[in-house]
This record gives C-alpha cells, structure tokens and sequence, in this order.
C-alpha cells in the first residue's frame, strides 16, 4: 500500500501515521512544512519515506520504530524548529538531510543500526542539540556531517556524535 498526497502542501496541527502493516510506501511530494505534531511510526512493511520538498520541521516530527524503512529522503529540510528525531528504524540504510543548515531545538539520529550514509553537509548554526550514535555502520567516511565540525555556530547546546561504526 501507498499512501500518496500530490496536493498536500502544509500541515498546521498533526499528521500521525501509525500502526499501518500495509503501508509500504510514504510519497508527500509537494509538502512544504509540518508544524506542529507529525509522527511516523510502527508502520513494519514501510520502505520508503520521502518528503522531497519538505524545507520546514516547525514543532515535532519523529519518524520511529519503521523496522523496514530502508530509504528516508528528506533532502530539502533547511530548518528544525523544534525536534526532529529519527529512531529505532531497523533497516533504514541512508538518510538524506544534505541541506539541513539550522537546528533551532534538537535533531537525534539514535539506534539505527543498517545506518551507512547519513547526509548533514551544511549544517551550519544550532541552538539545542545534535544527537547521533548507536549506529555501529556508520563510520568517520560515511558520516557526511557539518563540512568541519570546528565551524558551526553554537548557542548554549551540544552536539553528541558516539558509538558509531569508527568512533
């Protein structure tokens, strides 16, 4: 099962997939922003998440515990306001967050344990906090993150990048 929407471009309020067996397949390829409550959640036949457009996280979104989620493409997101977590997802491979250049709140990318390619080249500027660990495929030249660590513009936060594949 695919659960597609061309037309959607905003959620204000929640969007909650959850418990679907069926659900192999998330396509919202025109979604621009989700404020306020999203979650993606114990779906155990989803392979594929992708948001393509999606420039905005304002509020939360958590994308947990997809065990067959292979592929999350998030390659658009600019900004978290707010949290994003990406977590316990038993299969997923790569996770394309390649333009995501500020984090106003907090981003944790925890206990995915196929986890290769993780993609964060432009984060730039955080107030909050950066979690990445438990991922023991992810190692030092696969961990595309931050151009140079040493850069990025901090406001009383932390960034937690452990117990991964060479770390």
């Amino acid at each position: 099962t695919t659960v597609s929407m061309p037309s959607l471009h905003e959620v204000n309020g929640m969007l909650r997939l959850a418990g679907n067996p069926a659900l192999k397949t998330l396509e919202l390829p025109r979604l621009g922003s989700l404020n306020g409550y999203s979650v993606v959640k114990d779906n155990s036949a989803l392979e594929t998440v992708s948001l393509p457009a999606l420039g905005a996280v304002n509020g939360v979104f958590d994308i947990l515990s997809n065990s067959r989620l292979r592929a999350l493409s998030l390659g658009a997101i600019g900004g978290v306001n707010g949290s994003l977590r990406i977590q316990d997802n038993a299969s997923l491979l790569e996770a394309d967050l390649h333009e995501l250049a500020v984090v106003n709140g907090r981003l944790s990318v925890l206990h995915n344990p196929q986890l290769g390619l993780l993609k964060l080249d432009r984060l730039s500027k955080l107030r909050g906090r950066v979690e990445i660990k438990f991922h023991p495929r992810l190692d030092d030249s696969r961990l595309r993150l931050l151009g140079a660590v040493l850069q990025l513009q901090t406001s009383f936060n932390s960034v937690d990048i452990g117990h991964n594949g060479s770390n």
